[in-house]
């Protein structure tokens, strides 16, 4: 098996999507190369610190991802916001007074 069959393989089986999985394997590369190594002859450690530096990166930012998103159901019971404008006034009148 290619090491980055073994990178996608790694990131699969830690839950990762096939979409995600390769984009994860393109991040690894990129760091790897960016460290003077490529896939092929970058240290098995090296490698393997990488990938769980990669995938601890990915794991917090769809942790924060989900932290911003709300589902439609929760806020259905919430009042709609209040705009502060007169009824029938329009946005132009109350922002600039023109």
């Amino acid at each position: 098996m290619s090491p980055r069959a073994q990178i996608r393989h790694f990131f699969t089986l830690q839950g990762c999507t096939a979409q995600e999985a390769e984009d994860l394997v393109q991040e690894v590369c990129l760091r790897l190369c960016q460290a003077g190594f490529t896939p092929e002859d970058a240290p098995p450690a090296y490698t393997k610190r990488t990938c769980l530096a990669v995938l601890r990166d990915h794991l917090r930012r769809r942790y924060r991802e989900r932290e911003r998103l709300v589902s439609l159901d929760d806020v259905r019971g919430y009042p709609a916001p209040a705009t502060g404008m007169e009824e029938g006034e329009s946005f132009c009148r109350s922002a600039c007074r023109c």
